[in-house]
């Protein structure tokens, strides 16, 4: 026992040893893996944000090209607007406006003073040259400080309109917010990320750590750049030692168990064989007591075997008498049994017979009856199914017919009609579905109906807009024409007092009609929003060169309460001047007729925002529709008075420009106008991102 206890401890340790190493070795490739997908990860997170920060500089560039005033040869314009964007964006170290041929006409830098001499032809340029034939241009300066941020130069075209490129802006771009968060980053405690040019030469390097090193790669597109993470192999492995350190813990303590419980299966079993050789020996000296006695009684009967014969002869001699006498009384027995089987099976077959005929002819007739019944209640059953399964999915039918003939009433009747049948759920599903599909196919409809009116209205008022522009250009060449030679005639001499008065009359008058056009063809323009500093006071002013005449001739009497400081918001002042025109029309069909017509403007400001305010004493809008008036097509006028558009186009504009405008009753209508100060920074950068909207 004590050698195969010693042979089992022996094999469990050395089977335990090895599922430790296997183990062991599983578990470190399986997280070195983890490991190094995780490194590979994170190196293509690092290459997808220097991409991404790239590509947005260049989006950037891209929008701004697109400036009015860098196309229109405006070269102050030009100045203060890259000024502006030097300012607010300082990693642009310097930026460039170039002309069709190279020749710099503006330009701006964050860290060295411009003259007139930096102002120079750059058509030799590859910058140039890519972005002047509609390419987007990315290039990458030597760094002449070591360690130091990388430089990019950057390039795109100037458009006039889609093709047609009339100069290039180009940028140099400090990537040195983008290095202080390479250089930031950690891969655990001592890992970190370096950064590698298209031909392997370092341009982010920082200090290995010592020993072996986990890497992962990814390139940086657009760039060609490699960014690498590393991270020691020991710090990496840190977790698979303390495990493996466990699992040789755990494998001790198990050994230490198994040999424990062998040593007292070793007593055990010890203990066993001596009780067993004490009951062999019982047992032992039992069987020969046994035998013993045996034998002794078998002689003591020897004396008595004569008399033992004899009784067994007699006994003998009276057994066979008796099987004799069993033998003839069986056969008799037997011969009986069987002839009153053959008279019972003679009488027995016709009666059998004639209950099996009685038996069959009852059933067929039981038979055919049940049949019939079966049938007959079959029948009714299959056509009240056929009816309650079938009608509902004619009227479905029906009512496909009638969305195809575009009525979009009739299913709803139908699917009343077939609801009130209780039909099965899975049909009643099916028209569920149905029915939920013909109402959305009707508001579809009137959303398409809607949508049409409104785009034959805008299609009206756009050609309005071009015609009235038209007018205006015809009518300023007959105007000006009046207006020269009445200046001329006012300068002779020979001309009476009276007369040069009249030419004096009719100089002034031109002059308005003139003013007056030019405005309209200004307000008239078609094109997209130009955002710039515009004053709110200023815009409201202008906007009664056109309407004022309008609201003496109908005895409107107007109070303006403007701000005395400007109001200066980042927007169009064209579209300013619709929204404005738009609710003095309103408050003058509001107010038409009444004899105390009066039209208060009023205009302040508070921290972060511009208000405009309009008040008329007219009857006001009813509270039940003060939701609606903002809704397109909406209006209270008479028909042919109004279209429904001005208040929601207004509506748009203002939500466009970031921000809104409300309708309230205060003895009269009163809309209130909010708009975003230019002067806040946080209101800045969302006007700027209102302008790539629009």
């Amino acid at each position: 026992l004590q050698d195969v206890s010693t042979e089992i401890g022996a094999s469990v340790a050395h089977s335990s040893a090895l599922t430790e190493q296997q183990a062991g070795q599983d578990m470190e490739r399986a997280m070195l893996g983890l490991i190094s997908k995780s490194l590979e990860e994170r190196a293509n997170r690092l290459a997808y944000m220097a991409s991404m920060h790239v590509q947005t500089h260049i989006n950037y560039l891209l929008q701004t090209a697109q400036v009015p005033s860098l196309s229109d040869h405006d070269v102050a314009g030009q100045k203060a607007f890259l000024d502006a964007l030097v300012r607010r964006y300082p990693v642009y170290m310097r930026l460039i406006v170039m002309d069709q041929y190279g020749q710099a006409t503006a330009m701006s830098s964050s860290d060295t003073f411009i003259t007139s001499r930096d102002l120079k032809n750059f058509s030799r340029e590859a910058y140039f040259k890519s972005a002047i034939a509609g390419n987007e241009y990315i290039g990458v300066e030597k760094n002449t400080v070591p360690d130091a941020a990388p430089v990019l130069d950057l390039a795109v075209p100037i458009e006039l309109y889609h093709g047609h490129n009339v100069g290039v802006l180009a940028a140099r771009l400090s990537l040195a917010d983008l290095w202080d968060t390479m250089r930031a980053t950690r891969i655990g405690k001592h890992g970190f990320a370096e950064v590698f040019d298209a031909s392997g030469r370092p341009l982010l390097a920082v200090h290995r750590a010592a020993g072996r090193l986990l890497t992962r790669a990814a390139t940086v597109e657009r760039l060609g750049w490699e960014v690498k993470v590393e991270e020691p192999l020991t710090e990496a492995t840190a977790p698979i030692q303390e495990l493996r350190s466990d699992i040789s813990l755990n494998n001790t303590v198990a050994l230490s168990n198994i040999r424990n419980r062998i040593s007292r299966l070793q007593i055990s079993a010890a203990d066993k064989l001596r009780k067993n050789s004490d009951s062999i020996s019982r047992l032992t000296e039992s069987q020969i007591k046994t035998k013993t006695g045996t034998e002794i009684a078998r002689l003591q009967s020897s004396s008595s075997k004569q008399t033992d014969d004899e009784l067994a002869s007699m006994r003998s001699s009276i057994e066979r008498q008796a099987q004799i006498t069993r033998g003839e009384s069986d056969q008799a027995m037997s011969a009986a049994a069987t002839m009153a089987t053959r008279n019972l099976a003679t009488e027995m077959h016709p009666l059998t017979a004639k209950a099996l005929e009685a038996a069959q002819s009852r059933l067929s007739l039981y038979a055919i009856v049940i049949l019939s019944i079966c049938c007959s209640f079959g029948l009714v059953v299959a056509l009240l199914l056929a009816r309650r399964i079938v009608r509902p999915i004619l009227l479905l039918a029906e009512g496909t017919r009638a969305i195809a003939n575009g009525d979009l009433e009739r299913p709803h009747l139908l699917i009343d009609d077939y609801q009130a049948q209780r039909n099965p759920d899975e049909i009643c599903d099916l028209a569920v579905a149905f029915h939920a599909m013909s109402v959305s196919l009707q508001v579809s409809r009137n959303d398409l109906h809607g949508a049409e009116a409104q785009l034959v209205q805008s299609a009206k008022l756009a050609s309005l807009g071009t015609l009235s522009a038209g007018v205006a250009h015809e009518l300023n060449q007959p105007v000006a024409i009046i207006r020269g030679v009445a200046q001329q005639l006012i300068h002779d001499s020979k001309l009476n007092a009276e007369l040069l008065a009249d030419l004096a009359l009719i100089e002034g008058q031109t002059s308005r009609m003139m003013k007056i056009i030019k405005h309209l063809r200004t307000f008239s323009r078609v094109g997209n929003s130009e955002l710039a500093s515009t004053d709110v006071s200023q815009t409201i002013n202008e906007c009664f060169i056109l309407i004022g005449a309008q609201l003496k001739s109908h005895d409107i009497t107007v109070e303006l309460e403007l701000s005395p400081e400007p109001l200066i918001v980042l927007a169009d002042a064209n579209e300013l001047e619709q929204v404005f025109l738009n609710l003095i029309t309103n408050a003058r069909d509001a107010v038409e007729g009444r004899p105390d017509s009066l039209l208060r403007i009023r205009t302040w400001r508070d921290t972060t925002a511009a208000y405009a305010e309009f008040r008329d004493n007219g009857t006001g809008i009813p509270t039940e529709i003060l939701k609606q008036v903002f809704d397109p097509f909406f209006t209270t006028k008479e028909a042919g008075k109004g279209t429904g558009l001005g208040l929601s186009i207004s509506h748009s504009i203002i939500e466009k420009h970031l921000g809104t405008i409300t309708v309230s009753n205060d003895n009269g209508a009163v809309f209130t106008i909010r708009l975003p100060l230019e002067d806040a920074d946080v209101i800045a950068n969302n006007i700027e991102l209102g302008k790539l909207a629009a």
